[in-house]
């Protein structure tokens, strides 16, 4: 009598072992979504950031609001937080820098998504009015952005201003 019962008891085991191998295929494909680590969104926030950087070569945030939260936080470099729902001064900024130098230009050397960051290492070129004229300058500057739901939720910079004054003529070189 056992052996006429061996055969299922044989089957048991590989459907289980089937359902389980088809569990853990199922759990690995949402994972990545349900962790934040979807390829998908690495790269819809690379081009959300790619985007910005678009308009900002094209002189024109007009639809920055298709790309950055309605409360963004600009992290200065002088250590203030600035909310965009309580001081628009990125903004007039942006605008005074983009339309008094028409020559200003992003280039992005590199730029990487992991989660919900994205680091851009970009080259700015352009001409910009200095106390002794106009001078063109090519300096390094990162960014930091936090990205949320296709929109921008954080910005953080760093430029080598110290190199940008010397080539203003605002520092003696060395």
């Amino acid at each position: 009598m056992t052996n006429k019962f061996q055969p299922l008891c044989l089957l048991v085991p590989s459907f289980r072992t089937f359902f389980t191998f088809l569990s853990f295929c199922i759990f690995l494909s949402y994972s990545t979504v349900l962790f934040g680590q979807s390829k998908k969104s690495k790269n819809t926030n690379k081009e959300v950031v790619q985007k910005w950087f678009d308009m900002v070569n094209n002189h024109d945030i007009t639809e920055m609001d298709k790309v950055f939260a309605a409360d963004y936080i600009w992290h200065t470099m002088d250590d203030r937080d600035i909310r965009s729902s309580q001081d628009s001064s990125h903004v007039v900024f942006l605008r005074t820098i983009l339309h008094t130098n028409p020559t200003l230009r992003y280039e992005i050397i590199s730029i990487i998504g992991e989660g919900d960051l994205v680091a851009v290492n970009t080259e700015v070129t352009g001409r910009l009015q200095s106390p002794v004229g106009e001078k063109f300058i090519k300096v390094k500057q990162m960014f930091f952005y936090r990205v949320s739901h296709g929109l921008i939720t954080e910005e953080w910079e760093v430029l080598d201003t110290d190199l940008m004054a010397k080539q203003m003529g605002r520092i003696c070189p060395d």
